[in-house]
């Protein structure tokens, strides 16, 4: 029987505090880099090949960034991204193939070769 019974703590004893997670983002078109937003307001720039953040852009405008970063230049989607777990999630294209569709020559993707 648990009726009137108390916790044996009121307060926890430890409080493993997490970071600020993701909750917006936005594919550039060159589709390699992320913008993201996180619950603190920091914005971020993300490189998906490399799977690493690249910048940290601190607290500015996000929309602004988005159109500051615009190229004219068109990238096939060969991804998707999810917030669910409040961290950049890279899913590869549905079809096998989808992933290798992209096409671009090394001196545009900035490879460093």
């Amino acid at each position: 029987d648990t009726d009137g019974a108390e916790p044996l703590s009121k307060r926890p004893e430890q409080t493993i505090k997490g970071g600020a997670a993701i909750r917006k983002f936005h594919i550039l078109n060159d589709k390699r880099l992320i913008l993201t937003q996180d619950t603190a307001e920091c914005v971020a720039v993300y490189d998906v090949l490399k799977a690493t953040k690249v910048e940290d852009l601190g607290r500015v405008n996000f929309e602004e960034e988005v159109k500051a970063r615009f190229k004219m230049v068109f990238v096939p989607s060969w991804f998707n991204v999810d917030l669910k777990t409040g961290m950049l999630t890279i899913h590869l294209g549905q079809d096998e193939t989808d992933c290798f569709s992209s096409m671009g020559f090394s001196k545009g993707c900035r490879t460093g070769t």
